[in-house]
C-alpha cells in the first residue's frame, strides 16, 4: 500500500488536461515540433502583419532583453526577422540600432557542438558586421534549461536562458489582452491557439521531469506496480462516461434502470461493464466496455435478459433482418451472451476501436465525448430496436 500511495502523491503533483476545446494544432500531433514553433513566433513578430510592433515590443520586455528601454522600435522596415538563415533559429535584426537578436529554440532536440559561439561568429562576419556587444542570444527551451557548456564553444558573452513556461506563454497572454497586439481577430485567435498548445507542452515537459525524479528519488516503483494504477485510472474515466452517457440518453427519453454502482463495481471486478435498456421480457439493448488484458472496445448491440439462454432460431432470423435491412455491425452471434454486436464509431477522435488513441484521455475529455456522441448512440439504440421491431411483427 506504501508504494501505490506514493504514485498516487507522485501522479498528484502532475498537471493535468485543462482545455477541452478544439484547438486544430493540439490535435495535429505538432505538440513537440520544433521547426514548427520557431515558425510560428517568427511569423507572429513578422512585421508584414497588424499588430506586429507591438508584439516585438512585448516579447522584448517578456524576455527580459535589458537593452529594450533603449529601442524605439517605430519602423517597421527598420526591424528584419529572418527564419533558419545561416542555421540560426529566429534572427532579429534591429537595423535603427545595429542590434542582432538570436532566438535559439530547443523543444526537444540536441544542442550542437559550438552553435552558438558559430553564429555569434557569422554576425561578426562580412555579411553582417555587427559588433559582439550588440548581440543577443536567447536560449528558449520548454523550462528554461540553460545551454550546455559544449554548445556555447567559445563564446563568452551573455546569454539569457528563457522559458515557454515562464516567457512565451506570459508574451502571447499579454498579446491576447492588449488590442494593439493582436491587431485583428483572426491574429488573436491563432494566439489564443497556440498558446494552449504550448501550456499543453509545457505540462508534458513538466511532468516527465518531476515523474523521473520522484521515481528515481523513491527507488522502489516498478512498471507492473504503475500498470494497475493506469488500468484503475482509465476504467475510472469510462465508468465517468457511462455515467455521463445514461443522463444524456434519459434526458433524450430513454429509460435506463442500471444502477451507477453496479458500473463501479463490474468495472473494478469484472472485464465487462456497461449498461442496459430494456426492449421486453427477453431482449436488452445494452452499451457495454469490453476489457480485456488492458485493452478495450466500446460497443452497442441485442442481448437475452439471461445470458447463455440465446436461442439459434432466434439468432438466425436476427441474421437475416440485419442482412436485409443493410444495418451496419461489427458481429452476429459472436457468442452466447450477444445476438449482435457493433463496435461503435461514436467517438471523439473517430473511433473507439483504436484503444490507443485513448488511452491517456483525460476523464474531462470521456465526459465530453458522452455529451457530444449521445445522439449518436441513440441512433445505435434505434437502427437495433428496428430489428428487434422486425423481428416480432
Amino acid at each position: 500500500m506504501s508504494v501505490l500511495k506514493t504514485i498516487i502523491d507522485i501522479s498528484g503533483k502532475l498537471y493535468t488536461l485543462k482545455n477541452d476545446n478544439l484547438n486544430l494544432l493540439l490535435s495535429s500531433n505538432v505538440l513537440r515540433r520544433e521547426l514548427l514553433h520557431s515558425d510560428i513566433i517568427a511569423k507572429l513578430i513578422d512585421t508584414n502583419y497588424d499588430g506586429s510592433l507591438e508584439r516585438v515590443r512585448l516579447l522584448f520586455r517578456c524576455l527580459q532583453i535589458k537593452e529594450f528601454p533603449n529601442y524605439s522600435l517605430k519602423d517597421p522596415k527598420s526591424i528584419i526577422v529572418s527564419r533558419e538563415t545561416d542555421n540560426i533559429d529566429i534572427l532579429i535584426e534591429l537595423l535603427n540600432e545595429k542590434t542582432a537578436i538570436i532566438i535559439e529554440n530547443k523543444v526537444d532536440a540536441r544542442d550542437q557542438p559550438a552553435q552558438i559561439s558559430n553564429y555569434v561568429k557569422t554576425l561578426k562576419g562580412e555579411k553582417y558586421n555587427y559588433k559582439e556587444e550588440s548581440i543577443h542570444v536567447v536560449y528558449l527551451t520548454p523550462l528554461g534549461w540553460d545551454p550546455s557548456v559544449d554548445s556555447i564553444g567559445d563564446y563568452t558573452g551573455p546569454i539569457t536562458p528563457c522559458s515557454y513556461k515562464e516567457h512565451i506563454i506570459k508574451w502571447l497572454q499579454t498579446c491576447d489582452d492588449t488590442p494593439e497586439a493582436f491587431g485583428n481577430d483572426n491574429i488573436r485567435c491563432n494566439i489564443r491557439l497556440y498558446r494552449e498548445m504550448i501550456e499543453e507542452m509545457v505540462n508534458d515537459s513538466f511532468n516527465e521531469r518531476e515523474a523521473a525524479s520522484a521515481v528515481f528519488e523513491e527507488g522502489s516503483i516498478e512498471p507492473n506496480q504503475t500498470r494497475y494504477v493506469l488500468n484503475a485510472s482509465q476504467k475510472r474515466c469510462h465508468v465517468m462516461f457511462l455515467q455521463e452517457l445514461m443522463q444524456e440518453l434519459q434526458q433524450r427519453g430513454l429509460k435506463i434502470e442500471t444502477d451507477v454502482n453496479e458500473i463501479k463495481q463490474s468495472a473494478i471486478e469484472g472485464d465487462d461493464y456497461g449498461f442496459c435498456v430494456t426492449m421486453s421480457e427477453q431482449y436488452n439493448w445494452v452499451v457495454e466496455f469490453n476489457w480485456n488484458n488492458g485493452n478495450y472496445r466500446l460497443g452497442t448491440g441485442l442481448q437475452p435478459v439471461s445470458p447463455g439462454t440465446t436461442d439459434q432460431n432466434v439468432k438466425d432470423r436476427i441474421e437475416h433482418i440485419v442482412n436485409k435491412k443493410s444495418i451496419p455491425c461489427d458481429e452476429l452471434n459472436p457468442n452466447d451472451y450477444w445476438y449482435l454486436w457493433r463496435t461503435t464509431n461514436s467517438s471523439g477522435i473517430g473511433n473507439f476501436k483504436k484503444n490507443k488513441d485513448n488511452e491517456y484521455a483525460s476523464s474531462i475529455e470521456w465526459q465530453k465525448w458522452a455529451k457530444e456522441y449521445a445522439d449518436k448512440f441513440l441512433d445505435d439504440y434505434d437502427s437495433l430496436k428496428r430489428v428487434f421491431t422486425e423481428y416480432n411483427s
